[in-house]
C-alpha cells in the first residue's frame, strides 16, 4: 500500500501547484504602486517623482522659462526632493525655494544707493520690495494648507483654492520682474535675482497644478 499512498500524495501536490499558478499573487505582481516605485509583471520599477512631475508640468506650461532642465535641476538642488513621494512634497520644496529667492532679490534691491533711487527707479525699488514682502508673508500662510493636502481623500479644499496660492505668489514675483526689466540701472544690478524669483514662482504654480492632478487640463479632485 505504500507505493499507492506515495503516488496519491504526488498527484495531490501537482494539482495544488496547478491551482496556485492559476491565480496570480495579489502582491507584488498585480501592478499596484508600492513604496519606492511600481511593480510591473513582478519586476519593481522605480518611479522618479521629480522627473515625472516636471515632464507633466513642462508639457502643459506656456511659460518658456519653465523648461524640463530648469524644473528638475532646481528641485533636485534641494535634497528634500529626493525623499518626495508625491507632487505635494515637491510643491512644498518649490515654495521654500521661492521664499529664499525672493529674500535674496529683496536683499539686492535694498543695496541700491539712495542716490540712484530717483523717479521711476525709486518707485520700482519701493514696489518690488513690497512685492517680496508679500511673498514672505504669503508662503507661511499657504504652506500649511498645501502640506495638509491628501490626494484622493475627503477634507481637501477645492482645487481652485490651491491654485490661488500659486497665483498669489506668482503675481507678486512677476510684477517686480516686469518693472525691473524696463529699468536699465536696476536690471544691471539685480535682474538675475529678480528673474530667479519669478522662475521659482512659476515652478510653485506648476507643482501645485501637479499636486491637484491637472495633467490634462482637469483636476482629479
Amino acid at each position: 500500500m505504500a507505493p499507492a499512498t506515495t503516488t496519491s500524495a504526488a498527484i495531490a501536490a501537482a494539482l495544488l501547484c496547478l491551482c496556485a499558478s492559476a491565480f496570480p499573487a495579489a502582491h507584488p505582481t498585480d501592478g499596484r504602486p508600492v513604496a519606492g516605485g511600481h511593480h510591473h509583471q513582478g519586476t519593481k520599477v522605480e518611479t522618479d517623482i521629480v522627473a515625472e512631475a516636471c515632464a507633466n508640468a513642462t508639457r502643459l506650461s506656456y511659460v518658456p522659462q519653465l523648461t524640463m532642465e530648469y524644473c528638475v535641476s532646481t528641485l533636485r538642488a534641494d535634497r528634500r526632493s529626493a525623499a518626495a513621494t508625491q507632487a505635494r512634497d515637491l510643491a512644498l520644496v518649490a515654495m521654500d525655494l521661492l521664499q529664499l529667492s525672493a529674500a535674496d532679490a529683496d536683499a539686492w534691491l535694498a543695496t541700491v544707493p539712495e542716490g540712484d533711487r530717483k523717479g521711476d527707479t525709486a518707485l520700482t525699488v519701493h514696489f518690488c520690495r513690497l512685492d517680496y514682502g508679500a511673498v514672505a508673508r504669503t508662503v507661511p500662510e499657504c504652506r500649511p494648507m498645501v502640506q495638509g493636502y491628501k490626494p484622493g481623500e475627503d477634507g481637501n479644499l477645492g482645487f481652485y483654492n490651491y491654485m490661488e496660492y500659486g497665483t498669489w505668489l506668482s503675481e507678486a514675483a512677476l510684477d517686480c520682474w516686469e518693472n525691473i526689466f524696463f529699468d536699465e540701472k536696476l536690471k544691471e544690478k539685480a535682474l538675475n535675482q529678480v528673474q530667479e524669483a519669478a522662475n521659482r514662482a512659476n515652478l510653485v504654480g506648476a507643482m501645485i497644478e501637479q499636486m491637484v492632478g491637472i495633467l490634462d487640463g482637469h483636476s482629479r479632485d
